[in-house]
């Protein structure tokens, strides 16, 4: 047995548990021991354990992967490889008794286009069900079509969008099937939009409890000019118990709207898409806008505009760079929550990437060599009324920056429990390279404490591979001291929100 693989398991057997700021802290196993794949993401749990989907791609789609179970002490169990080719995955849910996950198309080319659904046994030994959710005719390769599947935030149900140029007319046309979680069909739907877009104008879909569904779409008019309403973005939301389906602009022709998430409301029965909004001739973001949709009626009953304070913008960007007019820009929602008092607390990492030229010298010859740099910065927190008005904020300064790896150890992870919002990210600033956490409540009382220090174990958090898989804990691979392992973090209930 190699040496790194006994303490490995050394670690595992001792159960190394701790408290810490009222958190427990379970290690597990190295899920590279147990797959011949690079690449880890937390999927879900359910009774029967915690699931890693373990792939071999970053780059490109995921075609061949592995759904792993772990029971809850982080104990690997057993394995399931799925390979179908020519098919990518669209999606995987961890259901109450089942492990869905879904399939389409890799390449697009004309003929009969199918998603495929798969319900997996909670315990991986086999297929409960296995059903085409979704068929497109595409007459053409120039007829442009992509799927996209979600689920409901309680799991109970699936929808599927296909989106095809409409061979008529100008514009798509927007096919969606809901199914329960058995995948017996609940409805199937046709709707029309009247403009070309692509997949990456679709923001990301969400579907409430009810089966309605909502996405903002991002198009343009090259008949107008920049700041007179070239770019438009559009909510587009379907109202199943109204029969109503509705596009309609966001913002005022010459304002653009950027990084949108949305959110549900269970006490108000409304739907909250918020984001950021600015002029588009200078893409600098000035607000945020929240809209709440009705889910039983359709109706839109919120709609505001907020400019963010430009002493919060001083803040976050330092007094320099706001005398020389800088303001903010590049943010993207990683999260909103909605708090008990009906509020929304967006919080926002500013990100972008770009290439730089290196000449290097080979076979006594220059060869200039490009590299890409994924850069993830400052994270702000945002906390809107129903009316709009900003409560409070604040701000989490960080830079991190990688080369040519997706920002892979890069980004923040996000938990929100009864009590308080957690950030956890590695710390890049400083030469001690820590694991930080930062806990927020919803009175805007921020704390940061060291996680992991470096001084004692040399430790990297993976945040694109973790999620949060219950009310008060995440899951999360981990690198340490050059070993990988799971560790899975719970966080104690203190008192009531």
């Amino acid at each position: 047995m190699k040496k790194s693989r006994f303490y490995t398991l050394l670690a595992i057997l001792t159960f190394v548990a701790f408290e810490a700021q009222s958190q427990q802290v379970t290690w597990g196993e190295d899920p590279r021991s147990n797959s011949v794949n690079s690449y880890f993401m937390t999927v879900g749990e359910n009774q029967s354990g915690i699931y890693m989907l373990s792939h071999s791609s970053r780059k490109e789609d995921i075609a061949r992967f592995a759904i792993e179970r772990y029971n809850h002490d982080l104990f690997f169990q057993n394995s399931k490889s799925i390979k179908q080719r020519g098919q990518k995955l669209l999606r995987i849910q961890i259901l109450k008794e089942n492990v869905f996950f879904a399939l389409g198309p890799i390449s697009k080319k004309a003929g009969t286009q199918t998603v495929t659904g798969y319900l997996l046994d909670e315990k991986l030994d086999g297929f409960a069900r296995q059903i085409p959710l979704m068929t497109l005719n595409v007459k053409s390769r120039s007829q442009d079509y992509f799927f996209k599947v979600r689920n409901t935030p309680d799991f109970n149900q699936i929808g599927v969008f296909g989106f095809i140029d409409s061979p008529q007319e100008t514009g798509k046309v927007l096919y969606y099937n809901l199914f329960n979680e058995d995948l017996d069909t609940v409805l199937t739907h046709t709707f029309f939009i009247n403009y070309k877009f692509e997949e990456s104008d679709v923001s990301d879909v969400y579907i409430d409890n009810k089966g309605n569904f909502y996405m903002t779409i991002e198009h343009s008019n090259n008949s107008k000019k920049i700041g007179e309403g070239r770019y438009v973005t559009d909510l587009v939301y379907c109202n199943l118990s109204q029969d109503k389906f509705v596009h309609i602009p966001i913002a005022e022709n010459g304002f653009m709207i950027k990084g949108v998430g949305f959110t549900s409301d269970d006490s108000m029965n409304v739907v909250f898409a918020n984001g950021f909004f600015g002029a588009e001739i200078n893409g600098y973001q000035k607000g945020v806008f929240q809209i709440g949709v009705d889910q039983l009626s359709g109706e839109i009953r919120v709609n505001t505009f907020t400019d963010i304070p430009i002493s919060f913008v001083g803040e976050v960007l330092g007094e320099k760079n706001l005398n020389q007019g800088s303001l903010l820009s590049q943010y993207y929602i990683k999260k909103i929550v909605r708090t008990t008092e009906n509020k929304s607390i967006l919080i926002a990492e500013r990100y972008y990437s770009d290439i730089y030229s290196d000449q290097v010298w080979m076979n006594g010859a220059p060869i200039t060599v490009s590299h890409r740099l994924y850069h993830y910065d400052e994270v702000i927190l945002i906390c809107l009324d129903t009316l709009g008005k900003i409560t409070w904020n604040q701000v989490i300064q960080k830079q991190q920056t990688s080369q040519d790896d997706y920002g892979y150890f890069s980004s923040i992870l996000v938990a929100v429990t009864p009590d308080l919002i957690t950030i956890l990210y590695n710390d890049r600033m400083n030469k001690s390279k820590d694991v930080l956490q930062y806990t927020i409540t919803k009175e805007g009382e921020i704390k940061s404490e060291i996680l992991f220090p470096a001084e004692q174990v040399y430790t990297y958090i993976i945040p694109v591979e973790g999620r949060q898989t219950g009310y008060n804990r995440l899951v999360v691979p981990i690198l340490r001291e050059r070993d990988y392992s799971i560790i899975k973090l719970t966080y104690n209930k203190k008192s009531n929100p």
